[in-house]
C-alpha cells in the first residue's frame, strides 16, 4: 500500500514536471510573443528582443520590465534609438533632435505622463516627419502604440523628486480612466529650481572696444503645466480625441558684477564698473487640440487635426553699470491655428497618401521704445505619400508642396517650397536591414530672421533682422544598417548634410552704431555624421550605448567633435539601478557661432516598497558641474561666453511615487485600427 502511495506521487511529480517544462520551453523558446493559459494564470514570453523594420520605421516592444515600470519615462530607457531624462521628463532622439510624441497616431506629447506602461504594446520610432507635421521643428517621430482596454481601467500616478536641502523639486499628478468607449485624462506637473546660481563671464569685443562683463548669476525658475483630455471611440473604425493644455513659465534672473571696458591696445582707457542686470522672462501658453479618424472598410481612412495656440510672453530687462541704466522690453503676443487632413487608401498593391495641412501665425512684437511689429505667417501644405514592398525591399516617397506668405507692417514676402523624401530599405534575411534615404530641405527665415525689432540687451550694438534674407536649402543623405540578433540591437549610419544658402549672422555698421543682423552666405555648409548605437538586454540587464562622430567644413572653417552616451540599468522584482553618462554635446558649430556644455551624468536608485509604492534616491551631475560655452565671430563683434553653474554639482535628488492601475481581470487587449494597410501609425496618422 505504500509502495502504491509512493508511485502515484512519482507520477504525480513526473507529470507536472512535464507540463511545467512544457509552458517554459513554449514561453522562452522563440522570439515571437506566445501565450500560455492555465486558468487564471498567463505565462508570456519576453518580447524585448524582438525588433521590426520598416521603410524608415523601427518598431521595439516593451519589455516585462518596462510594462511593469512606475512612469512612462522610466519604461522608454530601453528603447535604444530614444535619450530619455525620467528626472525632467523629457524625450530626445538619440541622434539628436526633438521627436513628435504621438499615442496610438494621436498627438499627445502633453499628456504622455498619464499613460500607463502597462497598457504600452509597442513603440515605433522614425527618425522622419511625416509631412502634415512638417515646418513644427520636430526632427522625428515616436509614436507609442497601447492594448486597448475592452472593460475598462484606471490608472493614477503621483510622483514628487526633491533635492533634501536646495530649492529643487519636481512634482507630478496624473489620471487616466479608460472604459473602452470613452477615456479621460489628465495630468498637472510642476517644477522649480530657486536656487540655480552660477558664475558668468562674457567677453565682448565690439570693434576696436572690449567689454568683459563678470557676475554672480541667481536664477529662480518655475514651470506649471496642467492639460485634460478625452478619446472617444465611436467604432472600432472611428476616433475623436480632444485635449487643452496650460502652461506658465515665470523667470528671473539677477547678476551682480562688474564690467570693464577698455581700447583696444589701450590699457590707459580701462573704465571698470559696478554691474547689474535683472532680467524678467513671463511665458503663459493655452492650447487646444482636437483629431478625428474614420478607417473604411477598403482599407483606406481618413484623418483630420485641429490645433489652437495662444501665448504671451513679456521680457524685460534692466542693466545699470555705474550710474547709467538701461532699460528694455519687448512684449511678444502670438496666435496660431493649425490644421489639416489626411485621406490614406490602397491603390495599385501600394499604400497611398494625400493630405493638406495649414498653419496660420499672428505676432505682435512691442519694444520698450513703443515701436510696434506686426508680423503674419501662412503656410500652406499638400503632399503625396507612397510606400511599397517587393519582396525583401521597401521603398517609400513623399513629396510636399509648401507655399508660404509673410507680412510684416507694409513688406510682404512669399516663399515656395518643394520637399522631397526618398527611402529605400532592404532586409537581409530576418535580422538585418539596410537602408537608403534622402531628403531635401527648403526651410524658411524665421521671424527673428526677418524683424526689424531690435533684440540687443547689450548697449554696445543692436540686433535686427534683414527682409533680404532668402530659404536656406539642404540635401540630407543618409545610409544606415540595423542588425537585431538576440540579444543585441546595433544601428550603424553614416550622413551626409550640405547646405546652400545657409542663413547667417554678420555685423556692420550704421552710421555710429553697430548692427548685428542675418544675410545668406554663399559658402556650402558641409555636415559629416558617422553614429553608432548599441543595446545589449539580458534578464536583469539592459546596456546601452552611442557614440557619434561629427565634421564641419564651410569655406575655411572647420570642426569636429566626438559625443558618446552610456546607460546602464539592473533591475529586479524590487530595486532598479540606473546609470546615465553623457560626454560634451555641440549643438551649434558654424563659422560664427559654436556652442557646447559640459557632461552629464546621473544616477538612480529606485527601490519598490509594495506594489504601488516606489522610493527613489539619485545624484545628477557626478563629480562634475554644469558649465556651457558660446563663442560669436563676425566682422566686427567677437563674444565668449561662459557659464558655470556652482550648485549644479553633485546634485542629490530623493523621490517618492504612487501608482495604481486597476482593471478588469476579464479585459481582452487588441491593438486599435490593426490594419495590413500601413506599415505604421505614423504613416496613417
Amino acid at each position: 500500500m505504500r509502495r502504491d502511495k509512493y508511485f502515484l506521487i512519482i507520477i504525480f511529480i513526473f507529470i507536472a514536471t512535464r507540463q511545467y517544462a512544457a509552458i517554459t520551453s513554449d514561453s522562452l523558446a522563440t522570439d515571437t510573443l506566445k501565450k500560455v493559459a492555465l486558468k487564471e494564470v498567463v505565462v508570456k514570453a519576453e518580447r524585448a528582443h524582438i525588433v521590426k523594420k520598416k521603410g524608415d520605421v523601427v518598431t521595439f516592444f516593451f519589455s516585462h520590465h518596462s510594462n511593469e515600470a512606475k512612469d512612462i519615462y522610466t519604461a522608454l530607457t530601453e528603447i535604444p534609438t530614444l535619450h530619455i531624462d525620467p528626472a525632467m521628463k523629457t524625450i530626445r532622439l538619440a541622434k539628436g533632435g526633438s521627436p513628435l510624441v504621438l499615442v496610438d497616431g494621436i498627438p499627445k506629447e502633453n499628456s504622455l505622463e498619464s499613460l500607463s506602461p502597462e497598457s504600452v504594446n509597442k513603440v515605433e520610432v522614425s527618425n522622419h516627419v511625416p509631412l502634415e507635421y512638417i515646418g513644427q521643428g520636430y526632427t522625428g517621430v515616436v509614436n507609442i502604440i497601447t492594448k486597448r482596454k475592452q472593460n475598462g481601467s484606471t490608472y493614477l500616478n503621483i510622483g514628487l523628486l526633491s533635492h533634501p536641502t536646495m530649492a529643487f523639486s519636481s512634482a507630478d499628478a496624473n489620471f487616466s480612466y479608460d472604459k473602452g468607449k470613452c477615456s479621460i485624462y489628465s495630468a498637472v506637473n510642476g517644477f522649480a529650481f530657486l536656487a540655480n546660481k552660477s558664475k558668468t563671464s562674457d567677453d565682448y569685443t565690439v570693434s576696436d572696444k572690449r567689454q568683459l562683463t563678470t557676475s554672480d548669476r541667481s536664477i529662480y525658475y518655475r514651470d506649471l503645466k496642467a492639460m485634460v483630455g478625452g478619446d472617444y471611440r465611436w467604432t472600432d473604425k472611428t476616433v475623436s480625441s480632444l485635449g487643452m493644455m496650460f502652461e506658465t513659465v515665470p523667470q528671473n534672473t539677477f547678476d551682480n558684477g562688474s564690467v570693464e571696458y577698455d581700447t583696444k591696445n589701450d590699457v590707459q582707457n580701462e573704465e571698470l564698473y559696478h554691474y547689474h542686470r535683472k532680467y524678467n522672462d513671463d511665458l503663459y501658453k493655452y492650447q487646444l487640440n482636437f483629431f478625428h479618424k474614420t478607417a473604411f472598410s477598403n482599407a483606406s481612412s481618413l484623418a483630420i487635426h485641429l490645433s489652437g495656440v495662444y501665448s504671451y510672453n513679456t521680457n524685460t530687462t534692466t542693466r545699470t553699470e555705474a550710474e547709467t541704466r538701461y532699460d528694455y522690453s519687448i512684449r511678444y503676443r502670438q496666435k496660431e491655428l493649425e490644421g489639416g487632413m489626411a485621406f490614406s487608401f490602397p491603390w495599385i498593391a501600394a499604400n497611398w497618401k494625400v493630405g493638406a495641412n495649414s498653419i496660420f501665425s499672428w505676432h505682435d512684437i512691442r519694444s520698450v521704445d513703443t515701436s510696434r511689429s506686426k508680423y503674419n505667417e501662412r503656410n500652406n501644405y499638400c503632399y503625396i505619400d507612397f510606400e511599397k514592398a517587393v519582396g525583401n525591399l521597401s521603398t517609400s516617397a513623399s513629396l510636399g508642396l509648401n507655399m508660404a506668405y509673410r507680412r510684416m507692417g507694409e513688406e510682404h514676402f512669399s516663399f515656395v517650397n518643394w520637399h522631397p523624401i526618398v527611402d529605400l530599405s532592404y532586409h537581409l534575411g530576418s535580422h538585418h536591414t539596410i537602408e537608403l534615404s534622402y531628403e531635401y530641405e527648403n526651410p524658411n527665415p524665421d521671424i527673428t530672421q526677418l524683424c526689424n525689432v531690435n533684440s540687443a540687451t547689450n548697449p554696445l550694438f543692436t540686433s535686427l533682422g534683414s527682409k533680404d534674407i532668402k530659404p536656406a536649402y539642404t540635401h540630407d543623405l543618409l545610409l544606415d544598417y540595423t542588425a537585431n540578433i538576440k540579444p543585441f540591437y546595433f544601428d550603424l549610419s553614416a550622413q551626409y548634410k550640405g547646405t546652400k544658402q545657409r542663413i547667417a549672422q554678420c555685423s556692420m555698421m550704421d552710421g555710429q552704431q553697430i548692427v548685428m543682423t542675418y544675410y545668406n552666405d554663399t559658402h556650402r555648409y558641409n555636415l559629416y555624421n558617422c553614429n553608432a548605437t548599441v543595446r545589449y538586454m539580458i534578464p536583469h540587464v539592459v546596456l546601452l550605448g552611442m557614440i557619434q562622430q561629427k565634421w564641419v567644413r564651410c569655406a575655411s572653417y572647420s570642426d569636429q567633435f566626438l559625443y558618446g552616451m552610456l546607460q546602464a540599468q539592473y533591475y529586479n522584482n524590487k530595486l532598479n539601478v540606473n546609470l546615465m553618462l553623457d560626454t560634451n554635446d555641440i549643438t551649434i558649430s558654424t563659422p560664427e557661432n559654436r556652442y557646447k556644455s559640459s557632461p552629464e551624468s546621473q544616477l538612480t536608485i529606485a527601490y519598490s516598497i509594495s506594489k504601488n509604492v516606489e522610493v527613489s534616491v539619485g545624484m545628477r551631475y557626478l563629480f562634475t558641474h554644469k558649465q556651457i560655452w558660446n563663442t560669436v565671430q563676425t566682422e566686427l563683434i567677437q563674444e565668449i561666453y561662459n557659464n558655470h553653474f556652482s550648485t549644479r554639482h553633485n546634485l542629490v535628488m530623493l523621490g517618492i511615487r504612487y501608482n495604481i492601475h486597476g482593471q478588469d481581470k476579464k479585459n481582452q487587449s487588441r491593438q486599435v485600427f490593426q490594419s495590413d494597410n500601413t506599415k505604421s501609425f505614423i504613416k496613417d496618422f
